[in-house]
C-alpha cells in the first residue's frame, strides 16, 4: 500500500507499475499521475501495448480477487457506474 495525496493506493495484481484505490482511481507509478477514467475504462500499457481495462474489474481483482477467473463484474445493486 502507498499513500498518495492522502489516499491509500494498492498494487493491481499482474499489472506492475499501476496502483488503484477503493474509489477506482488508477495511479501510474511511471508517470506519477492519476489516470483518466472514461466510461469506467482506463488505458494502461501492458508489455508496451496499450490496453483498455475495466476499472470495476481492476477493483475486484485488487480488493477481492478472482478465484473463478470471471471475465465480467456483476453489480449487486445493478448500477454499473458504481465502483
Amino acid at each position: 500500500m502507498k499513500t498518495i495525496q492522502n489516499l491509500d493506493f494498492y498494487e493491481i495484481p499482474n499489472l506492475g507499475g499501476y496502483l488503484i484505490n477503493e474509489n477506482g482511481e488508477v495511479f501510474s507509478e511511471k508517470s506519477g499521475k492519476t489516470l483518466k477514467v472514461t466510461n469506467g475504462v482506463v488505458e494502461v500499457y501492458v508489455d508496451g501495448i496499450k490496453k483498455k481495462l475495466n476499472v470495476a474489474h481492476l477493483v475486484l481483482l485488487t480488493f477481492v480477487g478472482n478465484p473463478d477467473n470471471a471475465k465480467r463484474v456483476r453489480f449487486k445493486n445493478g448500477d454499473r457506474s458504481d465502483v
